[in-house]
């Protein structure tokens, strides 16, 4: 309750129904216990700020949507970055769109690799775009001369790569090993 005041203060002033109804929204959409709400709020206090209709609500909405989840899925990728539920909605696209994109090929796209990496490393979902994700698949492609397949199987094994650092993680350990 301390780190959630202090971190988050104007919850303070929220109104007890304000409250329940934002909680009782997160626990339905997504099955959650007492204690995964406690869980998902002691990472993410600000989660009690956004307001139920217009913010939580869609975002759970499309994640659902875009991704083709499960309640119980939806549950485990929420529990695990819940500040995921703090991103605009055109930035959450933006993120998705990037995986689809990089998963599409002439046959279209293979949804379940998405899924799977999405599922798998939640916090890919945290990156940015342009500053992380682009620029390292840009440099293994570019750098390493890594195929669009062997890219994408790349990811699926090994999903972090895609959150390491550039230059003082993957160059370092490309240049050493070539």
């Amino acid at each position: 309750m301390w780190k959630i005041t202090y971190n988050s203060g104007s919850i303070l002033g929220m109104t007890p129904r304000n409250l329940d109804n934002k909680v009782s929204l997160l626990k339905r959409m997504m099955n959650l216990s007492d204690g995964d709400v406690r869980v998902m709020v002691s990472k993410q206090p600000a989660i009690l700020q956004y307001s139920a209709q217009r913010n939580l609500a869609p975002t759970i909405l499309f994640l659902v949507r875009s991704l083709e989840l499960s309640k119980k899925e939806l549950r485990a990728l929420l529990l695990d970055s819940p500040s995921i539920l703090g991103y605009s909605l055109s930035n959450l696209k933006r993120k998705i769109s990037f995986f689809y994109n990089l998963y599409g090929g002439p046959d279209g796209v293979d949804s379940e690799s998405v899924r799977k990496l999405l599922l798998g490393t939640p916090k890919l979902l945290l990156a940015g775009v342009d500053t992380g994700l682009r620029p390292r698949v840009d440099f293994l492609h570019r750098e390493m001369q890594f195929s669009r397949d062997e890219l994408q199987r790349l990811f699926l094994n090994n999903p972090l790569i895609l959150l390491y650092s550039v230059e003082e993680n993957i160059k370092n350990k490309v240049r050493t090993r070539i």
